[in-house]
């Protein structure tokens, strides 16, 4: 059965620890920052247990547990010798007296467990499995740890300073709750608490609270530019690829516009206040035109709002992130960019591909093989006569094209390709050939697009591992 997890002040609470050695020491320093009244009680005590007393943090006492030790002046009592059976002995003796009763690495003899703990300042977070498993129980504190914006305590400070101020000004219970929320989510996004002019905006924003003072030029400025916007690299195919900046930005976010080739899990990390709105680009179907996403960014973060603009691979290689950055900086809105694994490296990776190889390929050259016209064939030809590996996007339709056109200009019939279908494309799959014969190939398979195309000599490696390990 799961447990309640009460939150108590110990300052000044009696407990008792019976046993001296590593096990005791544990709790006892889990438990020093709380500031309780212990006394430990065994027949031989760890060096560092009589190092706490001789300090004065806690009471030491090196004889034998006596039926005396336990009054009911005790708030709790933590258990933890090497001999089981005397463990059970005392608690059972305790339970007429102490209320609250932890033996260590027994749940059955115990009515109340040690979390995992996350102690910073304040900010207490506690994960606890009903004694079940404590290996798990601290795997998830710390992978809850990693995630934990930097400045969080300091935030949390600053938070309790001006609540007062806060209560006092905006009346409304909806409202204030709606104007902690935003000090606090601007606040971790800055990285930083916020200066007086950023409180005051938000408080007209969100509290509808006029302003104690009124601003003009720079600081005027300030105000308006709470909103910003986030252009983030999701990676390409799985979830876990996307950087902890971008998922940081996802987890702060008002608003997120995605595109189509994204892990929709992503999604999932968003606050559930967030707008989802997808805009994503795929061949032959209806999307978004690329102003009005630029457009509508600038929108909602002139509304106030921490935008997230969640873009598949990375948004600087072939994902118009440079034009929706652009857009931002010519309209003076706040912005920043988060790199993303781009296809043109994991998709090949997929199949065992490196895109460079030492021997075979000291150069890639990434092409978008979605353009058409001369200057696509120009650029064709000229890679042609240059050693190193071609990776091309988006060419699926236009392989036959492609292939002649190498061909033509200089580069060997024989030479290796492989094609590849993977990442939120689906299951992987690879296609194997050479200049000469994969158009037919492909038309066998009737392999649909998107594709990532690598044409060079690493394309006949094959690095995937043999024993099928799982990601971790």
């Amino acid at each position: 059965m799961a447990m309640f997890p009460f939150f108590v002040d110990l300052r000044g609470k009696k407990g008792l620890v019976v046993g001296g050695g590593a096990l005791a020491l544990r709790k006892i320093e889990t438990l020093l920052p709380f500031e309780p009244n212990l006394t430990v009680v065994a027949t031989d005590l760890a060096r560092e247990i009589v190092e706490l007393a001789k300090r004065g943090e806690i009471v030491a006492k090196e004889r034998e547990f006596s039926d005396d030790d336990l009054n009911d002046e005790l708030n709790f009592l933590i258990i933890a010798t090497n001999d089981s059976e005397l463990n059970r002995k005392i608690a059972n003796k305790a339970r007429a007296t102490v209320p609250q009763i932890n033996v260590v690495d027994s749940p059955e003899e115990s009515n109340f467990y040690f979390p995992a703990l996350i102690v910073r300042k304040k900010l207490t977070i506690a994960v606890s499995t009903a004694g079940a498993s404590p290996t798990a129980a601290t795997d998830i504190r710390d992978r809850i740890e990693e995630y934990l914006p930097e400045n969080i305590d300091e935030v949390i400070e600053w938070l309790a300073d001006i609540r007062d101020e806060i209560k006092e000004r905006v009346t409304p219970p909806e409202r204030r709750k709606a104007v902690f929320a935003s000090l606090y989510r601007e606040a971790v996004a800055r990285a930083r608490i916020l200066t007086r002019n950023e409180i005051e905006a938000i408080l007209r924003r969100v509290g509808n609270v006029r302003s104690e003072e009124t601003y003009s030029g720079e600081q005027a400025a300030e105000q308006v530019a709470i909103g910003r916007v986030t252009i983030v690299g999701a990676g390409c195919g799985d979830a876990s690829l996307i950087t902890l900046r971008g998922l940081d930005a996802i987890r702060n976010c008002d608003a997120i516009l995605y595109d189509e080739l994204i892990d929709k899990t992503l999604l999932h990390h968003a606050p559930l206040h967030a707008e989802r709105i997808p805009v994503g680009k795929r061949a032959g179907e209806y999307y978004e035109r690329q102003e009005t996403i630029n457009s509508l960014l600038v929108a909602l973060a002139r509304s106030g709002k921490r935008v997230v603009r969640l873009k598949g691979g990375d948004p600087y290689l072939f994902g118009r992130g440079g034009e929706e950055a652009r857009a931002l900086l010519e309209s003076h809105t706040p912005f920043e960019v988060v790199p993303g694994v781009t296809s043109a490296i994991y998709i090949p990776m997929e199949a065992g591909v490196p895109v460079t190889y030492r021997g075979l390929s000291r150069s890639v050259h990434i092409v978008a093989a979605s353009s058409s016209g001369r200057e696509f064939n120009d650029a064709i030809r000229r890679i042609a006569s240059i050693s190193g590996t071609l990776v091309l996007l988006m060419g699926t339709k236009r392989l036959a094209r492609i292939t002649r056109e190498l061909i033509e200009a200089g580069m060997r019939a024989d030479t290796p390709v492989a094609i590849v279908r993977g990442g939120c494309a689906g299951a992987l799959t690879v296609l194997r050939g050479t200049l000469e014969d994969v158009v037919e190939r492909a038309r066998e398979h009737n392999l649909a697009p998107p594709t990532v195309i690598v044409v060079g000599e690493v394309a006949r490696l094959d690095l995937r591992s043999p024993y099928g390990l799982p990601r971790l």
